[in-house]
Parts: C-alpha cells; structure tokens; sequence
C-alpha cells in the first residue's frame, strides 16, 4: 500500500490546509498539460489526485490513519483492502437478506429514545405484515411474498432494536 503521506509530502500532524497546498502546488507541475507526451508525469499526476482524494477528505484519512482505509474501484464501488477474497464471497441470499459478507459489522451507535423508536416500528411492520396476510390472497403469491418479508423483517429488527436497549442499558 502506497503512502500517501509521502506522495504529498506532509506529515500525518499536517493540517488540512498544508495537505491542499501541497497538493495544489504538485498537481500543477505534475498535470498532464504542463507535460505533454510525459506518462511519467500523468502517472505521477494520478498518484498525487489518488493521495489527496483520501487525505483531503477527513474520514477517508481517518479511516486510512488506522489501517482500514477503502479505496475506490474503476466500478466505483469501495472495496476494502483487508480481505483478498472478499469478491468471491459477496452472494445473494434472495429476498430474505443476507449479503453474503461476512465482516464483523461496527457497532451502532444509538441512543436509548432511537433503539425505542426502531423497536415500535419493527413491531408494527410485524403486525401489519401479519393483520395484511388475510388479503394477501387477493394479490397472488406476490402478495404473501410481501406480508412474509414484512414480517421477517420486523422480527429481525425487533431483536436488533432489543439487543440495543440492552447494551444502551448496561
């Protein structure tokens, strides 16, 4: 992994400000204009704009000051760099969730009064999934599909809701 520190040439104490003047002041004499027919300058040009999108925002350099920095793939999607395999194991579970990543997800930060609001709402979505199954037939197996799925999920998320005031309790 590239240091984007020394790419830019600051320091990891450096301020914002320091961090975008150097970048200025390098992007200028490295831009493809100022050299034309160089592909060395345009790849040093693209090292230096790489460096400075993650430094110059702050929870990319955040992020990347602890190791767990993600970086941008020509899809555009972010892929973390800890996990060689992490394209291999990304599957679809169907319409019952699942994304087939197996990370440790962070910890939630919530506060009691949100872990009781997400607690109603799931309770409720689970009721209502449950009080629609009557009409469900009127919409075909689409229709049981949805009530099935409402339901689950308010079951998921009332544990998950739980589960938080449980741990904003201790």
């Amino acid at each position: 992994m590239t240091d984007y520190y020394k790419t830019l040439g600051v320091t990891r104490t450096s301020p914002q400000s320091e961090i975008k003047k150097s970048y200025r002041e390098m992007a200028f004499k490295y831009h493809p204009d100022k050299n034309p027919g160089n592909p060395a300058a345009e790849e040093r040009f693209k090292e230096i704009s790489e460096a400075y999108s993650v430094l110059g925002d702050p929870e990319k350099k955040s992020r990347y000051d602890m190791g767990g920095y993600a970086s941008q793939t020509a899809s555009g999607h972010y892929q973390t760099r800890d996990n060689p395999f992490e394209d291999f194991s990304r599957t679809y579970y169907g319409p019952f969730g699942g994304s087939g990543d197996w990370q440790r997800p962070q910890p939630e930060q919530y506060t009691k009064q949100q872990a009781f609001e997400m607690l109603l709402r799931s309770v409720l979505t689970m009721v209502g999934g449950t009080l629609l199954l009557r009409f469900s037939l009127f919409f075909g197996i689409f229709g049981f599909l949805i009530c099935v799925t409402a339901i689950g999920k308010g079951f998921i998320n009332t544990l998950r809701a739980i589960r938080l005031l449980l741990r904003s309790d201790s």
